[in-house]
């Protein structure tokens, strides 16, 4: 029976505990964890006093009221700038928060310019807002009849009105905020009493970085920093205060005192930027007005000038080697700080071996040795040391070269442009031959080959030793499009079959060629290209036109012939000064399609032209195409002593001749009188005439000869239409018989 009643009082008992625990909420705390994806508000209308609701990184879009006394809303990383809540409702606040005892911590509040406040609190007691980032509202945050609440290391910026606005609020403490870039004012205590202010920054704000109006009393202002246009509007009211007792501490700047509050303008003209600090202790010698007010900053900030501290040598070197064998030369490198001397004792022997600031000493004997560099300046010496080794000298070993290269393709067809890659090691000089006859000494030679064959490369490779070399195989195809008929031109596009390999070069057999120049350049749309031939091998100056593609570095080619080019199958009658080839970079790029404008440069010699009787006024540029030569405009650009310079356009690049006509000569004439001019020299044609001895008899003009004979028949001399008959006959006969073949 005892122990029946016990047990009964025992069950009354603990029925009675859990009835009472859980209508008090003891053991009911909770972390309640949200992620952006979730609701917050969610998380507040179920939470519990004490509850702790910690919020995901991420954007939350929705606007929040808080109505719930013990409770903690912060981010789970305490990083504003990954936890962002922003206002879903534009019209309304973002965080509303009408309860006590709130900790708000590491949020980013984002509104729009319309929304009303960032964070509001109406009727708050003892809540925190910290380390949180409030932005782009109509206001930062708003205290409405709020007491006792802190507000710390928040920043405010890039509002509307008002950054943080105080309405009939008591007691609040704002510490470590920045309140910057707000359209209206930074911060403005209205009706609102009792609250402090120290270790803010307030600045760059629209209107005023302080507002306080006449019915605000008994607040304290310190240790702030302002750079505002107009720092504070203050109102005056009762019992306020712009500075603290004089107090050691390290102020806003650094400073080694408490007190006021610094005053900086944005031209930097404000009055702690330009007051005077006579006893260096951080404190203006005089007080700071506010305008407009009936209070002054007794101790304004301003930043403290410290004493000069003599500024003593550093030494340091280092060396390019810290051992080698003898003779062992060492590079010291000072790498020392605020020396104006230097002192190297490089052998441990005590005794000063050089004053330059980077000496080279070399060891003679095998050892260690300890190098010393003393540096000093007007405030003192200082001193560093470094091992040096010095090894046996050794015997010098030969070293000698070795021949490598690569090749950027070992076959093609032709013309082919090969890059040669120099890979040899311990050379001083080098030599190639490319198995064509040509060298060079370049390092890393290109080479275009226009003729089919197997070519051997090789390369020598020298030093002060001896010379090392290697070989390689070149093989040359001739062009797959390089047939068909040899009267079509090669120079783009001339209705026919182009003698040009897809590489760029020349058909032409390298038999027939006298002479060949490149010249390489960068083909820029929209720019004028000139490809120079600076070697003066040809009779090829230069060659012009306007590029309306870009390609890059292309080759052109000049080649002048022995004979007229073996894809001609007409000579020229005139006078031929010189037969030459010209190609332009690869088969069907030099047309009207990608360049226009295209102009040749040629010279012709003065010597020439004299020996030659040549008319200088009928130098002609012949171009071959489509199976016969068409003349091409030139002018007569400048002369020197031995050259004609001219100019000539041509459509395209392929076959060409350069041509002068004789000048008109009248051979002596028996028993004919040739009292008129003949026709026109273009039109006249001179017969050399022999003599029974077949030595040169003159030269008649057709044209004077038939002059002639008409005239004397005009005048029906008797007998001379018989002597006109035989005389005709006579020219006629010897005419075709010293006329020249094609």
């Amino acid at each position: 029976m005892y122990w029946g009643i016990k047990l009964n009082r025992l069950i009354v008992l603990f029925s009675a505990f859990l009835f009472l625990t859980s209508g008090s909420g003891i053991g009911a705390a909770a972390d309640v964890y949200v992620n952006s994806t979730d609701s917050i508000q969610t998380a507040v209308n179920n939470a519990t006093s004490g509850d702790i609701i910690i919020l995901k990184p991420g954007t939350y879009t929705e606007n929040i009221e808080i109505n719930k006394d013990n409770l903690i809303i912060s981010s789970e990383s305490g990083n504003p700038d990954d936890t962002i809540i922003t206002a879903k409702n534009s019209r309304n606040h973002v965080i509303t928060l009408q309860a006590n005892n709130v900790k708000i911590s590491g949020l980013g509040v984002t509104g729009t310019k319309e929304s009303y406040t960032g964070i509001y609190l109406s009727g708050c007691n003892n809540c925190i807002i910290e380390n949180s980032k409030i932005q782009n509202n109509g206001h930062g945050i708003y205290l409405l009849r709020s007491k006792g609440n802190t507000l710390s290391n928040n920043k405010v910026t890039n509002n509307g009105d008002y950054g943080i606005l105080f309405s009939t609020a008591t007691d609040n403490i704002l510490s470590g905020n920045t309140a910057s870039d707000n359209r209206g004012r930074g911060i403005h205590i209205g009706t609102s009493n009792g609250n402090t202010l120290s270790g803010n920054t307030i600045s760059s704000n629209g209107v005023y970085g302080l507002f306080v109006c006449p019915k605000s009393n008994n607040n304290l202002v310190y240790n702030n920093y302002f750079n505002n246009t107009v720092n504070a509007e203050i109102r005056n009211g009762i019992g306020n205060a712009y500075h603290t007792a004089k107090t050691e501490g390290i102020n806003i700047i650094g400073g080694p005192y408490l007190g006021g509050n610094f005053w900086a303008e944005p031209d930097g003209t404000g009055f702690s930027e330009t007051a005077i600090d006579a006893d260096g202790d951080g404190i203006a010698e005089s007080s700071y007005r506010l305008s407009n007010s009936i209070y002054s900053d007794e101790l304004p900030l301003v930043l403290a000038s410290k004493p000069q501290q003599p500024v003593l040598p550093v030494a340091n070197f280092k060396m390019d080697d810290k051992s080698g064998p003898a003779p062992y030369s060492v590079q010291f490198i000072d790498l020392s700080e605020n020396a104006v001397s230097w002192s190297w004792d490089f052998e441990s022997d005590g005794n000063i071996d050089s004053t330059d600031k980077n000496p080279v000493h070399t060891y003679t004997i095998p050892g260690k040795y300890t190098a010393k560099l003393t540096v000093s300046n007007e405030n003192g010496t200082a001193s560093k040391t470094l091992e040096v080794i010095v090894l046996e000298a050794q015997k010098e070993e030969k070293v000698y070269p070795v021949a490598d290269f690569s090749i950027s393709v070992t076959s093609g067809y032709a013309p082919l442009s090969v890059q040669f890659t120099d890979l040899s090691k311990n050379t001083t000089s080098r030599n190639w031959d490319f198995g064509d006859g040509a060298t060079s000494t370049d390092q890393n030679p290109v080479y275009i080959y226009s003729t089919a064959g197997t070519y051997t490369v090789s390369l020598a490779a020298t030093n002060e030793n001896g010379t090392a070399s290697k070989a390689a195989t070149v093989t040359v195809m001739e062009s797959s499009s390089s047939g068909g008929n040899n009267d079509e031109s090669s120079g783009g596009s001339s209705g026919g079959k182009s003698h040009r390999s897809g590489g760029g070069g020349s058909p032409e057999p390298a038999r027939n060629v006298q002479v060949k120049e490149l010249s390489q350049t960068f083909i820029t749309a929209g720019r004028e290209v000139k490809f120079d031939l600076r070697n003066n091998a040809t009779c090829v100056v230069y060659v012009t036109f306007d590029a309306k593609k870009s390609v890059g570095k292309t080759t052109t080619i000049v080649e002048v012939l022995k004979a007229k080019s073996s894809h001609v199958s007409k000579p020229l009658s005139d006078e031929i000064y010189k037969y030459f080839n010209l190609w332009v970079g690869n088969a069907g790029f030099a047309t009207s399609k990608n360049i226009e404008n295209p102009v040749i440069c040629f010279k012709v010699e003065k010597d020439w032209i004299e020996d030659n009787d040549i008319n200088k006024t009928s130098i002609a540029l012949n171009r071959y195409n489509s199976g016969k030569w068409e003349q091409l405009p030139v002018n007569l650009s400048e002369e020197d002593d031995r050259f004609l310079y001219f100019t000539g356009q041509t459509p395209e690049f392929s076959f060409f001749a350069i041509t002068g006509k004789t000048e008109s000569k009248e051979a002596p004439v028996t028993d004919l009188e040739l009292d008129s001019e003949p026709e026109s020299q273009s039109e006249s044609k001179v017969t050399k005439v022999t003599n029974l001895n077949g030595k040169n008899a003159g030269a008649i003009n057709s044209s004077s000869v038939k002059y002639a004979l008409e005239r004397k028949t005009s005048e029906r001399s008797p007998g001379f239409e018989t002597i006109y008959g035989i005389i005709s006959l006579i020219s006629l006969f010897l005419y075709k018989k010293v006329k020249p073949r094609n």
